[in-house]
């Protein structure tokens, strides 16, 4: 800030309405020269004379004063501009000094600072042009070894700001006036908070502090200069024209031992921003009370209770000037006001951004720019992608097979502008350098704010905003979905008010990555399943249970898993591969495949790219083989639903969940021993039915039809036989093997092997080959009881056929005497 010295425009004479006093504040926007100087010192060049290069001409400030604009590297020096052009401040003076001289109103006014005076750490050497105290941006700390000034981000070193009141008609004649007596001040921080309130900085000075018994300083006019520089003390002047005197007099956020200071009450205790030194810790002030990191020190003169001044101070309440948490909460006008009357004499900042309007929203793609609301996808949450550092950046994914796709969004004011960027975070030109990529200013920093890019990207385009705050903006630039490094693009926007005189920006949006992938996958190829050896497989996919004869007990080998796979080929990468079993006999999934294998805790797939960035759910683009070992317990567990008949299903999923056709496989996969089911061993032989061995088997549905069952007789020969279930009548399973002749009573053993070569156990049986007498055969076997009334009926017919001839016998006598 600089206060112009021509006295025809510094303010007029004395007027109750006051006088237009010009203001320069100058900003400076561009690359900063941090090269060494000639001491060495890497920090930023205090000394540099921006502003007066800026006054000569030798600097467009044009450029400077769009302050929104992003501007990139390359653009040589700092541009500088009088932002305050437009922005003149009036003055009220009280009663001019002989109403003589335009510098002689006694008014109190509060120094501003230029050159060394007074002289703050920034001024290295006294050369001037060093003013710490306006506009001090604490972002990266500071380091000037010339001073011995080292701090760390956001804390600004002792001697950066200072308050130093005095009266510019202030001489020997005038010493005792009441409105020449500034004996004191009161001084306040004070921050911004939410954009729009000024609350007092708790950690610094939650109200106002008063700081009493300065010496009187004042501007004494002599002829050949501007003013010469007075003290006063009881009246007493004192010359004060070199810088160290001035600056001895003046408060600064340092330490003294004469109370003429800026240092708070609590300054080092560990609640408190300002360290012993005087050093502010502006970072910790704005994230104590989530300030916005625009902080202002404003301060108040303390005069004679006589003194009076014109409209619009008259009278002033001296006693009330300050903010307070009441004020700050209840009363922004009274706020402002309090600000008004006093002076603000410095300004510091930390991460401070301007007030902006809320950014946009990406919300939907969609495949061409008149589609129909169905047609469109919403983007979704998407967790870092590990094996693509660049696409960690993004927030959130949608997919889309449009080479020139429309983004849609909302959360947008209606009128605005919103800018759409992109860019393709894998694209490289001719050398392989990342080209055109959205870049943050620091790459391994963890804020991934979009505001913290250093490089936007590609302009895409622009829309004004519908009514409803919705817009749309088609990308045209042409997507190459053929290429790998092409096809993801990341897109963010911004937006801004075109009616606004700033033409501020808001904040940058979210990156919303888009995958324009190719399409469905082809279908998953399965390898043939070797359900069980056999001359052409010694070994199968699918473990079988084998009988240990010396302990007769039947179980899978250790570490028995059943085994599928096939290939699989993915045309973008990413893709995941989903593996389904359905039972043949009894299925009960609701799911046209069945029951899903992958993510089960039994079943374990893989892929053959071995590389720890790819697995069976995110695939390489590509072809690659891949297998699932399955514990036969997830077997035993669906048995009872789904049966020993199995037709197995892979479908490739991209990664918008486009599925792929199915791959099916059948198989049986039967891993459970049977059960000989031994009914009877007597003299008719030894009869069974053979069932599954697992609790859960399919009543009616699982036989063990094919099996063979061995029956070992108690002279330790052998008879087997083959289940065919072709018997009329009787049950499935169902088995017999007669007797062998002359084989004596014992002990009979039956076991089992089904049809997937799985062995039961043998059970074992207590056999008596004489039939009871009940039983005994006798001429054609029937019974004794049978015969015996066999042989009645035949004794009866015998008798009754004899008593028949005697009685016919007779009658043929008879008649032969007749004649």
């Amino acid at each position: 800030m600089n206060i112009p010295d021509e006295q025809s425009t510094y303010w007029n004479r004395a007027n109750a309405h006051g006088a237009v006093w010009k203001q320069h504040v100058w900003a400076l926007v561009g690359p900063v020269d941090r090269s060494p100087d000639s001491s060495g010192s890497s920090a930023y060049n205090w000394l540099n004379a921006y502003v007066s290069s800026s006054l000569s001409g030798s600097w467009s400030g044009q450029k400077a004063s769009a302050i929104n604009t992003y501007l990139t590297s390359g653009d040589g020096a700092p541009f500088a501009s009088n932002v305050a052009t437009d922005a003149d401040q009036t003055a009220y003076p009280g009663i001019c000094y002989n109403g003589s001289y335009n510098h002689g109103c006694n008014i109190p006014q509060s120094w501003v600072g230029f050159d060394e005076w007074p002289m703050l750490w920034s001024d290295v050497g006294g050369q001037g042009g060093g003013q710490s105290n306006w506009g001090l941006t604490t972002d990266n700390g500071f380091s000037e070894s010339r001073a011995g000034v080292s701090t760390g981000p956001g804390i600004a070193p002792p001697k950066s700001f200072f308050v130093r009141w005095y009266d510019s008609a202030l001489n020997g004649k005038n010493a005792n006036d009441p409105c020449s007596k500034v004996s004191g001040f009161k001084y306040q921080w004070i921050g911004l908070q939410d954009g729009k309130n000024w609350v007092p900085v708790k950690d610094l000075t939650p109200t106002a502090k008063e700081v009493n018994n300065v010496p009187l300083v004042g501007y004494y006019p002599t002829s050949g200069t501007e003013f010469t520089i007075d003290a006063y003390n009881n009246g007493t002047r004192k010359h004060i024209g070199d810088q160290p005197t001035f600056t001895g007099l003046t408060a600064l956020n340092s330490p003294n031992s004469n109370g003429n200071t800026l240092m708070v009450d609590d300054a080092g205790n560990a609640n408190s921003a300002m360290k012993s030194d005087g050093s502010i810790d502006f970072k910790k002030a704005k994230d104590d009370q989530k300030l916005d990191g625009y902080f202002k020190l404003v301060t108040w003169p303390v005069v004679d209770s006589s003194c009076t001044a014109t409209d619009p101070l008259a009278n002033p309440n001296l006693e009330a000037h300050g903010i307070d948490d009441t004020m700050a909460v209840n009363n922004q006008t009274a706020v402002q006001q309090q600000i008004d009357t006093g002076w603000t004499v410095g300004t510091a900042f930390y991460k401070f951004d301007v007030a902006r309007p809320k950014a946009p929203t990406i919300l939907q793609v969609s495949d061409d720019n008149e589609d129909t609301t169905a047609q469109r996808q919403n983007f979704v949450d998407f967790p870092s992608d590990s094996t693509d550092p660049q696409l960690s950046l993004g927030d959130n994914k949608a997919w889309s097979h449009a080479s020139e796709p429309t983004i849609r969004g909302d959360n947008a004011v209606a009128g605005d502008i919103v800018h759409l960027y992109y860019d393709v975070p894998n694209r490289t030109d001719s050398s392989g350098t990342l080209t055109n990529r959205i870049m943050k200013k620091n790459e391994s920093g963890s804020n991934d704010n979009g505001d913290q890019y250093d490089n936007l990207g590609t302009e895409v385009g622009t829309a004004t905003v519908a009514a409803d705050g919705t817009w749309a903006i088609q990308d045209t630039t042409q997507v190459d979905n053929t290429k790998k490094g092409e096809r993801v693009r990341r897109y963010h926007a911004y937006e801004v008010d075109p009616t606004d005189q700033m033409q501020v920006s808001s904040h940058v949006s979210d990156i919303s990555i888009v995958d324009f992938y190719s399409g469905p996958d082809a279908a998953p190829t399965f390898n043939a399943i070797i359900s069980k050896p056999d001359g052409t497989h010694l070994n199968s996919d699918v473990p079988h249970t084998v009988l240990n004869t010396s302990t007769n007990t039947a179980a899978l080998p250790t570490g028995s898993k059943v085994k599928i796979s096939g290939t699989v080929s993915s045309t973008d990468g990413g893709s995941a591969l989903h593996i389904y079993a359905k039972g043949k006999v009894k299925p009960s999934s609701s799911s046209p495949n069945g029951t899903e294998l992958t993510g089960n805790s039994k079943v374990s797939c893989s892929i053959g790219n071995t590389s720890s960035s790819y697995s069976i759910n995110n695939l390489p683009q590509g072809s690659t083989t891949w297998q699932c070992v399955i514990d036969p317990s997830w077997f035993a567990d669906n048995v009872g639903t789904e049966g020993d008949q199995w037709t197995f299903s892979a479908i490739s999923k991209t990664s918008d969940g486009t599925e792929s056709a199915a791959a099916t496989q059948a198989s049986e996969v039967n891993v459970f021993a049977p059960k000989p089911g031994m009914i009877s061993a007597d003299w008719r032989g030894v009869i069974g039915t053979a069932v599954p061995a697992d609790s859960n088997a399919v009543t009616g549905g699982v036989n063990e039809e094919g099996a063979t069952v061995t029956v070992t007789w108690p002279d330790n020969t052998t008879s087997t036989t083959t289940i065919d279930n072709s018997s009329s009548g009787k049950p499935k399973g169902y088995w017999q093997i007669s007797l062998p002749e002359g084989m004596r009573k014992g002990i009979v053993k039956v076991k089992v092997t089904d049809s997937s070569t799985n062995q039961s156990v043998e059970e074992d049986l207590s056999m008596n080959p004489e039939p009871a007498l009940s039983k005994l055969p006798f001429t054609g076997g029937f019974s004794r009881w049978t015969l015996l009334l066999a042989l009645a009926a035949v004794v009866i017919a015998v008798t009754a056929y004899v008593v028949f001839r005697k009685a016919h016998s007779r009658l043929v006598h008879k008649g032969v005497h007749a004649k």
